[in-house]
Formats: C-alpha cells, structure tokens, sequence
C-alpha cells in the first residue's frame, strides 16, 4: 500500500470513528443500529486515491461519479420551479354553506370550527379572487428560506454542510431506509462538523433510520409533532441523496400517503362543546363513574364484540359461550345482536352527537336495551344512558372534561385509550379491568369483501329506511382504502380511521404482554391478537360468569362534584389559556419568516399545556386549523407584505375565535 492510500484510509477511518462516538454521545439509538453490523461494502483506493465501494458480488461502484451526480441535484433544488416538494394544499377558496355540517348540524350546539374557517377562507377570495399575486407553488419568503427539508438518503456525504450553509433551513431530517447506505456515509461525512454547523446556523437536525418505510415515516410524523404544527409538511423542501428508483418512489409516496395521520386526532371546538354540555348534564343524572382498575378475577373472559362483517358468522359462537364469558358490545354491533337475540353484559358507546340516540331507537328493541349495562364515555349524550337498563359513565382521556375532571376536581379516573373508535375504548376497558383472556368477535379492522364492510344488520347496512339523514350519514363508504395482510393470511382492505385503529390495538397490546388475545375474524391481521379459527374454539367454564359481572359493578363509584365550581373552573383555565396567546399575537411582525415563528410559537405553546389544562383540549384543534390555513396562504401569496398584512388578519381572527369560544361555553353550562 503506498503512502497516499494509507494517509487517505487513516483519514476515513478516524472520520468514521469520531462520527461513531458522535452518536454514541448524542444519539444511542442511531449508534447502536449502526455497530449492529460492518456495511457490506467496503473501500477500495487506487495508487491515486482512487475511491470506489466494492461489493459482496465483485462490482464496484467509483465515488467520484456521486459527486457529479450530486451537482445535478443541487442545480434542480437551487431553482424553486425544479424543487421537489411535499404539497399539502388546503383550499383557500372553499366556503362552506349554513348548515356548517350538513346533515350532523343537528347534532351540535355551535359552528365556531366553520364559521372562522369561513372567515379566514373568504378573506383570501376577496384580495385573491384569482391566480394574480399568487405563487405556484409553496414560497417561504427566499428561494434560501426553507421551514422544512426533508433529505431522502444519507449519500457519500458533502451535501449536507452544503445544504445547511447555501440555505436558511429551520428543520433538516435525514431519513434513511439502507443502514448499510448509512455505516458507509460515516467514511465521507463529518457528522460531527455537521452538527456545529447546524447549531450555528439555526438548524434543528434530526436522523430517523430504519429499514422499514412505513417505520421511518411514522417516526418522521411523531418526531414533528414533538416541536412543530403538522401542517408544515406543506411545501417541505426533497432532497434526494439515494438513487433513482423503486425505493425513493416508495418512501416519497410512504410519506405522501400518510400526511392525512399529521392532521389526525387535533379535534375540533364543536365536538368538545358538545362534550362539555354533554359532561355537565350527566354529572346532575348522578351516574356512578368507573375508577377501579383491576377488578376482575384473572380467570375471567371477555369477548370483545365488533360489527365487522365476521360478525356474522360467528354468532353461533357467541350464543355458544355467552354464558361462560363477559360479552361486551361496541357501538352498532348492538343491531346484530339484538336481531340474535344475543344479550351482552355490557354495551360501549364513546360518540357524543345526538346520531347515538337516533340509531340505538331505531334499531334496538327497548324491551332488549334494558336488559343491557351501558359503558358510555362522559360526552355521550345524557339521553342514551336512560335507553339501558343500567349507565356506568367512563371519564374520556385527552378531553376537556374528563382533564379538567382529572385535574381540578380529583378524579382519579383510569387513563384508558378510547380512540379512534369504540373496539378501542372496549379494549381497553377489559385491560383496565383486569381480562388476562380476551376474544375477538366482529373486530375485523377492515373487511374482504369490500362491498360488506360491516355486519348484515348493522345500521350502517341501510336498517333505518324511514330515516333519511341517517341512511345518508351511515352509508357512506369507507374511504382511503388500502390492501394489508389479513388475520387468517392473505390480503384484506381497510382504511385510514381503521388502520390507525389497529395500530392502537397493537400498541395496547404490546404494554400487556400477559394478556391473551385471540382473533377469531377473517379480517386483518392485529399484531399481538393471536389467529383462532372458530371451529378451533373450545372454552372451558372457569369463574362463575355473575361473580364477574358483580365486580365490575361494584367498581364503580358515584362522583361528588359541585357542577357550579366546576364550571368556574373551567371559565378560569380558558382565561388563563387565551392570556399567553394574546400576548404572543400582539408582537410586531415585518417578514414571512416572522409570521412562521409566530405560528410555531403558538404552537408549541399550544402543545406545552397539552394535559396541563382542559382549555387547550378545547381549543387545540380549532387553533391548528386556523394556523395551517395562514401557513398555506403566506406560503402562495408572492408579495411579502400582502403575506404579511393575511397573516395579521387571520391571527386577530384566531382571538375573535377564542373569545367567540368562551362566550359558547358559558352559554351551554348549567344554569
């Protein structure tokens, strides 16, 4: 070896080597999927320094021609017309008609999440009735000004200090699905170097790695949701530092595909305003509460009761062992169980508008919904407990009453997972209880058939022909369907709201490793449920099904709450909550840039009090609707002021919306 190729691989060594302990201090996760293995390739330097990666199979790839490449690239980000973005447009021009929700109007006590949308919206038509004065595509001030860049590969190194120094990059994340990509760019990249560049220059670095896609892009939405609003994925600046082809396509479109999960689960003011009503008449009903945890003898089974399309054939199952296990049914599988004549010990109901009332009277027999217990969350409205024969309220986490209740009145409520939909909230509850045997009944969390997404005699099967609005609202087809490998192999479809549904079930799942769950359904497949073929089931008598039933009744406990302190409390926190905001508004501001740090400011405020104070339950999604379209508008207005002068508007909008906000709460609380 001569003396240039030795010096030259001393230098890439120590390079690697200080990268090493670079992670190893700072990030121990990346270091230690980094040591877990050597990368495949390894260096090759000719007499002249030379550079090439050689491979297990003999080929060689030069290092030089990266560099060329890469060149190409920064020419094609430099120009804003070339640069690839993420879009996540809203439509500033979309005025939304009285009634704000159509057929669901009647189920809500205000419009606030409409009406300031409206306002913001109809705004942005007045001074932009068309294309003129507007941007093509999403501007943040310079070409140099970019909030977010997302680099897709970790390449050979060089195009990182480059982005960081040519460009004024708020956020910069790295996201690689090749380690071996990634243990080869420690040799060129001065990780390190890196790091005191982004410091210096005001730039927030981060690195997800992982071979799995849909992994990394859920670890990109979680990293953002730490520090920034979700909405500034729109327009987020590409730079690709991997090659061409399937892989880049496939993570562009991961990405894409699950901006919707950004803007998931933010909440609205109107639902919580119902809540919030909903909260307070059912505290004056005096319904017993459930606090206890842990109830339940550790031989006793629960099935969970789903209106998945399996549910169909599995009824001589249930009616089989119904006597042998606590059955507890979720929101409209009620309707198939009543046309069984299958009577569940328990019924879970989470939703608060009044759509609950009207489907359980239409479809449910009330000489069967006495014979049943209600489990509804504390939002449910108050006249669906007096259709059971018994009520249990369950206080709802990550809500304005139930935190509020938590916090400020002392309740010490189970924190149970009661989203996204009602087999969440059932799950839970039989964690929570104590279930250490748990199946699945109806829980498809999608469907094979995708003309039968639900059980024949489900409402949302088209059984209320007398009621209009309702066989519109329940009809509706899922949405966003997607192909995922099902419970017994092979594939099913399901969508968005289902998928992250399983999600949830698998994370509940996973913190409960005693816990056995079996899957009876020919839907899809929920990692930590364990597939049972029906004619493989075979339950065994074990504790005396009314001794269980009785302890869970016995768990639940009444609440003593002076309604009238509680309404003072909540009328001081949103004071408390609204103050800082308007401080934050009121300071000046010259640039778009300016206006960014005022949303991301508002932000992470917004975000900080999150389970410190019920206000910012009730205002959160509100707000971050009203900041993403002041993002998006700011983002295609091409003269600076006018951006400016927009964003003025909405913010002052933004506080009438907060006021406008308390003076409906008040109008809803008793007296």
């Amino acid at each position: 070896m001569t003396p240039l190729q030795q010096a030259y691989l001393t230098k890439l060594h120590a390079t690697a080597a200080a990268n090493l302990e670079f992670f190893k201090l700072n990030m121990p996760q990346i270091y230690q999927r980094i040591v877990a293995a050597s990368p495949l390739p390894t260096l090759d330097i000719s007499d002249q320094g030379d550079l090439a990666l050689r491979y297990p199979d003999g080929t060689m790839k030069p290092v030089t021609p990266y560099y060329v490449a890469q060149e190409a690239r920064f020419a094609e980000f430099a120009d804003l017309k070339t640069r690839p973005q993420l879009l996540a447009f809203h439509n500033l021009r979309a005025v939304s008609e009285q009634p704000s929700y159509g057929d669901m109007q009647r189920y809500h006590y205000s419009n606030l999440d409409v009406e300031f949308r409206n306002r913001v919206c109809r705004h942005f038509v007045e001074h932009y009735p068309d294309a003129t004065g507007l941007n093509r595509y999403p501007v943040f001030g310079s070409a140099k000004g970019i909030p977010l860049l997302l680099v897709l590969g970790s390449g050979l190194g060089g195009h990182l200090d480059r982005l960081v120094l040519e460009y004024d990059v708020r956020y910069l994340v790295v996201m690689e699905t090749d380690e071996d990509a990634f243990r080869v760019s420690l040799f060129f990249q001065d990780y390190v170097q890196l790091s005191r560049l982004a410091m210096e220059k005001g730039t927030d670095l981060a690195f997800i790695l992982g071979p799995d896609i849909e992994h990394i892009t859920r670890g990109l939405m979680g990293m953002l949701r730490q520090s920034l609003p979700p909405f500034i994925v729109h327009g987020a600046a590409l730079f690709y530092a991997m090659p061409e082809g399937e892989r880049l396509e496939a993570i562009k479109t991961s990405v894409t595909d699950t901006l919707w999960q950004m803007f998931f689960g933010l909440g609205y003011f109107d639902d919580e305003l119902i809540g919030i009503r909903h909260t307070f008449r059912n505290l004056e009903k005096q319904w017993p509460a459930y606090l206890a945890t842990r109830v339940v003898d550790e031989e006793a089974v629960a099935f969970i009761i789903g209106s998945g399309p399996s549910l169909d054939g599995l009824l001589p199952l249930l009616e089989k062992y119904h006597d042998r296990a606590v059955l507890i049914s979720c929101g409209t599988a009620l309707g198939p169980l009543a046309h069984a004549g299958i009577v569940p010990d328990f019924h879970v109901e989470k939703e608060r508008p009044g759509i609950v009332y009207e489907v359980i009277t239409r479809t449910v027999p009330e000489a069967f919904r006495k014979q049943v217990h209600l489990l509804g969350l504390n939002v449910v409205m108050p006249e669906v407990f007096d259709l059971f024969g018994e009520g249990t309220v369950v206080i709802k986490e990550a809500d304005t009453m139930g935190n509020l209740l938590r916090q400020r009145a002392g309740i010490a409520a189970p924190a149970l997972d009661t989203q996204p939909t009602v087999s969440n909230m059932a799950m839970s509850l039989a964690l929570s209880l104590g279930f250490k045997r748990i199946y699945l009944f109806g829980v498809d969390m999608g469907y094979r058939d995708t003309e039968r997404h639900h059980s024949r005699h489900t409402a949302y099967l088209g059984k209320l022909p007398e009621a209009e609005h309702l066989k519109r609202l329940l009809s509706k087809r899922p949405t966003q369907e997607k192909t995922v490998p099902a419970n017994f192999g092979g594939e099913a479809h399901t969508n968005n709201i289902l998928e992250v549904s399983r999600l949830h079930l698998e994370v509940a799942l996973l913190a409960h490793p005693g816990v056995r769950v079996f899957n009876l359904n020919d839907g899809v497949a929920i990692e930590g449920a364990m597939p049972l073929l029906p004619e493989q089931m075979a339950l065994d008598a074990t504790v005396e099904k009314w001794q269980v039933l009785e302890q869970i009744r016995s768990s639940r406990r009444h609440l003593a709450i002076d309604p009238e302190k509680l309404a003072a409390m909540l009328l001081e926190e949103i004071d408390d909550f609204i103050s800082p905001l308007r401080e934050i508004v009121s300071r000046p501001r010259f640039t778009r840039h300016d206006v960014i740090d005022t949303i991301i400011e508002i932000y992470r405020y917004v975000h900080g009090q999150i389970g410190k104070t019920a206000a910012s339950d009730l205002y959160r999604g509100l707000i971050l609707m009203l900041l993403s379209l002041t993002y998006n508008a700011i983002s295609l207005i091409a003269d600076e002021d006018e951006a400016v002068a927009k964003a003025e508007f909405d913010f002052l909008n933004l506080l009438d919306a907060l006021e406008t906000g308390r003076a409906k709460v008040l109008e809803n609380l008793p007296g």
